[in-house]
């Protein structure tokens, strides 16, 4: 990312981050792009910003930029921009995240979190890596941890994942399993207790899928 803002500055380009998962504390800090210490000219937010309470989304300019606005109108809008619930309802997260410190505490379980799925591939030669920052995490999964050969072909059409999902539905954890990933985005105020019970669901989840693994 940093090299990438000196290009954007070299050859005059905007740099534009999306951050309509990665922000709000989801990685850690209030955006994933803090992580890199880099200044976009332009992120694009959503999710986070009310917590999903109201469909709302924004965009935020760096000065130069909204400066430009104040006399060249851009001719878009919305029937429902500015709406007053969903600013209310982005103000009110606005002050929870704050008043609860709910980021740095996301910082903290994010750490417990990675510990635990470190722990849980090196007991499981299914899972070939565990990645992510903060409570944004992924389990890729493969057939052989040597070849890293995918647990899913890339462009397959396999029932594997689907089955994976109903598989932690029944044990009582919810997540997104698609193709060979599978991924965790457990909520903010999540706390030591959550993360040991949702991985300790997790591990079933692996022991079954390698079960699987061995009868294919």
């Amino acid at each position: 990312m940093p090299r990438l803002r000196q290009l954007c500055d070299k050859y005059g380009i905007l740099l534009i981050v999306d951050e309509v998962i990665t922000g709000f504390g989801r990685t850690g800090a209030w955006f994933g792009v803090d992580h890199e210490k880099v200044v976009p000219d332009i992120m694009v937010l959503a999710k986070g910003l009310t917590s999903g309470y109201v469909p709302m989304g924004a965009v935020v300019v760096r000065e130069h930029i909204a400066r430009h606005f104040e006399t060249h109108m851009l001719p878009l809008g919305s029937t429902y921009a500015g709406h007053p619930l969903a600013c209310a309802a982005a103000l009110a997260c606005l002050e929870e995240y704050e008043e609860q410190g709910l980021i740095p505490h996301a910082q903290r379980m994010g750490e417990l979190l990675f510990k635990r799925l470190r722990g849980l591939a090196e007991r499981h030669p299914c899972v070939g890596d565990v990645r992510g920052k903060g409570l944004l995490a992924c389990l890729e999964l493969v057939r052989d941890r040597a070849t890293q050969a995918p647990l899913v072909p890339p462009n397959a059409d396999s029932p594997l994942p689907l089955q994976i999902r109903r598989r932690a539905w029944d044990e009582g954890i919810h997540l997104l399993a698609r193709g060979s990933l599978i991924l965790l985005a457990p909520p903010l105020i999540v706390q030591p207790v959550h993360i040991d019970e949702a991985v300790s669901k997790l591990e079933r989840v692996l022991g079954w899928v390698e079960s699987t693994l061995s009868t294919c």
